[in-house]
């Protein structure tokens, strides 16, 4: 392999001096480490061809050094990348060519043998262009031409074939934009492109750890947190939840514009982050998808003593880019961090990356706890306490988990810290709701949380509940809606979605919705649960069993005893049923105790069913939206139905819904089929 070893080559906003052993940005010198640098100039000397990983490490070690080559090379690429601030994923310099080896993608012009005309200057990297200073698009390609006025005079023929490959590629920039679908690499002409019009939709995806140390995974959270909290700020813009944008965490990532697709928005950031003992190094990079280019990127460095400094820089400057771009611009305030103390401040961050995760929420709780131990007014580490602890008694199987005074506690302390955090705001609703039955409080508390901050899923999904025990569907569906569209690649948000949908008994978009759940999350028991309940309901039996045999495979607990004994009910085995009930005793769940009083209301026990009904409702261990399945219609017409109701504190127009639930929804879909 033949190596250039002297001279300067240049690609996008970078120059490489062979002889020196350099690497510049915009004139600033870039550090970068003896292998990477090596990498570097071997795929230089032949851009566009691809060099092996053996040949890159015959360049990197002598033949009779001993390392792990394959570790050794792959992270002095990675540094490379760092330095370049390119990725694997969305490659612009280099290009990882299957499992054999490496490829320099850029355009690369060799500063000693070609002057430095407009004809060079118009390979920049998409990073450096400020879109504020972009000429007006050129309507056709002879106006493109005429404005580059390259005098050809006295130019040699390889300098004449350079500018004619540029003029290539930007005639077939022209060519392929007008059917929008061509991703340019950042160093194709961008004379022709315009910044975007405006962002509308952002998504920010998790930045890559570059280190190698899985256990510094959070340091990359923490920045990737930061952005996302923060541009969500930013009404109207719509900003994808996490839970989605962590889905393209592990395994190959798709081409940004298919990920634009698939979470529906038209700009994206990414980077990534990398610790060099106690400095760490950040990329950050704003892509445009629909004028297929990158508008912007930075990099930013600091210390893992002070990460508060860090995300702060980082978290202003692409707020700044963004906020420039969104049309029209609204008010951004001033950004404060959650605490100045820089210990309290990283154990946030870590149980916020646990809880992200789906680890332990009682060690998230602890995390938090010492935080505040540190720093009393760490108002975003009490919304995480409170939203920890609900988690905690959803998911209980043994009733409620008495968190209820905590919950309070840490809400009311998180809003007497910042009475405009939406995060509390929700935790607020849904205290007014669980606990204390306070329908009008609630929704008061839910509508100020999705003001003050459009783009919380917790907000619109706890909405959503509160909407539905209101009978009040139509409006939940759109809650539910919201949440899915922020959080479209969430099992959980499909999920919940369809769970409004089957309330409202739309069946056919609720199975949708839980289908989509599950080809998510194939072994989400939530999704096959409703979705066994559903086929019950339309009595499709067969289906039912197959939904459910799916569901006992992943867990035979109780929720699959109780769907069996519906099941038997609905197959014309009341002896099945009655063992069933005998066996699973008293329930132990709000969804158990609506199952189990469905069961006793077919085999005839309609009294021990309302005396069910009315315990429950006087321990508070069910809501109205429990009350919805059709299960219960048997029993709707029963005067002790609408008392049970009425302890629940609904107005009486939603009582009444309940109580002709039946009649109102089959006249509404003989309306909607007219």
């Amino acid at each position: 392999m033949h190596v250039v070893v002297h001279g300067q080559r240049r690609f996008g906003a970078f120059d490489v001096d062979l002889t020196a052993g350099e690497l510049r940005k915009h004139g600033r010198r870039i550090r970068l480490q003896e292998k990477p640098f090596r990498v570097l100039v071997a795929l230089l000397a032949c851009p566009g061809e691809t060099v092996t990983r053996r040949e890159l490490c015959d360049r990197l070690w002598p033949a009779d050094t001993f390392v792990d080559f394959d570790g050794g090379l792959n992270n002095a690429v990675n540094r490379l990348r760092f330095a370049l601030g390119d990725s694997a994923n969305a490659p612009r310099f280099i290009e990882t060519v299957g499992r054999r080896g490496y490829r320099f993608i850029g355009e690369v012009i060799d500063v000693a043998s070609t002057p430095t005309t407009e004809a060079s200057l118009v390979q920049t990297d998409l990073s450096q262009e400020d879109p504020r200073q972009a000429r007006r698009e050129p309507s056709s390609f002879v106006e493109a031409l005429a404005r580059l006025r390259w005098p050809l005079t006295g130019w040699s023929k390889t300098q004449v074939a350079v500018a004619g490959c540029g003029f290539l590629i930007v005639a077939l920039g022209f060519a392929v934009r007008s059917r929008g679908t061509l991703w340019l690499p950042s160093q194709s002409a961008t004379l022709s492109l315009n910044a975007a019009s405006g962002i509308h939709g952002i998504a920010v995806l998790p930045l890559t750890n570059l280190s190698g140390d899985t256990s510094q995974d959070y340091l990359a959270y923490s920045v990737t947190d930061a952005l996302t909290t923060e541009l969500a700020r930013l009404a109207p813009l719509k900003v994808i939840s996490q839970t989605s944008a962590m889905s393209y965490r592990s395994g190959a990532v798709p081409p940004l514009h298919q990920v634009a697709q698939e979470l529906g928005v038209d700009a994206i950031v990414e980077g990534s982050i990398n610790r060099e003992g106690e400095r760490i190094h950040v990329n950050v990079r704003i892509a445009d998808i629909p004028s297929h280019r990158y508008v912007w990127a930075e990099r930013f460095d600091g210390s893992t003593t002070d990460l508060v400094t860090l995300h702060a820089g980082v978290v202003r400057g692409v707020l700044d880019e963004v906020h420039r771009r969104m049309l029209p611009a609204p008010r951004i305030g001033r950004i404060r961090p959650s605490t100045d103390n820089r210990e309290a401040y990283e154990l946030y961050v870590k149980g916020s990356f646990l809880m992200q995760q789906g680890g332990s929420l009682s060690q998230a709780v602890d995390y938090f706890t010492q935080a505040l131990a540190l720093d009393r007014d760490i108002a975003p580490a009490y919304a995480e306490i409170a939203l920890a602890r609900f988690r905690q008694e959803i998911s209980s199987q043994n009733g409620r988990l008495n968190y209820e005074t905590e919950v309070k506690q840490a809400v009311d302390r998180a809003l007497a810290l910042n009475p405009d955090l939406a995060e509390a705001q929700a935790a607020l609703g849904f205290t007014r709701r669980h606990y204390e039955w306070d329908w009008a409080g609630a929704e008061q508390a839910f509508k100020r949380a999705t003001q003050l901050n459009a783009n919380v899923v917790l907000a619109h999904t706890e909405y959503e509940f509160l909407l539905l025990g209101l009978a009040r569907f139509d409006e939940a569906i759109v809650e539910g809606q919201k949440a899915t569209a922020l959080d479209p690649r969430s099992a959980i948000s499909w999920m919940n979605e369809g769970r409004g949908l089957q309330a409202a008994r739309r069946y056919p978009e609720a199975e949708d919705r839980y289908q989509r759940a599950l080809a998510l999350k194939p072994d989400l028991r939530g999704a096959l649960q409703s979705l066994t309940g559903l086929y019950v309901a339309q009595r499709r039996l067969v289906e039912a069993r197959r939904t459910l045999r799916r569901l006992e495979a992943i867990a035979a607990g109780r929720s699959a005893r109780w769907l069996d004994a519906s099941l038997a009910v609905a197959s014309a085995q009341p002896a099945a049923a009655r063992r069933a009930l005998r066996e699973l005793g008293a329930p132990s769940s709000p969804s158990e105790v609506r199952a189990a009083a469905g069961l006793l209301s077919a085999l005839g026990e309609r009294d021990q069913a309302f005396a069910m009904l009315e315990r429950a409702t006087s321990e508070r261990s069910i809501e109205p939206i429990n009350l919805l399945g059709p299960e219960l219609d048997r029993m709707r017409s029963d005067p002790r139905f609408a008392e049970v109701l009425k302890r629940m504190r609904l107005p009486d127009e939603t009582v009444d819904v309940f109580v002709r639930l039946p009649e109102i929804l089959s006249n509404r879909q003989v309306r909607q089929t007219q």
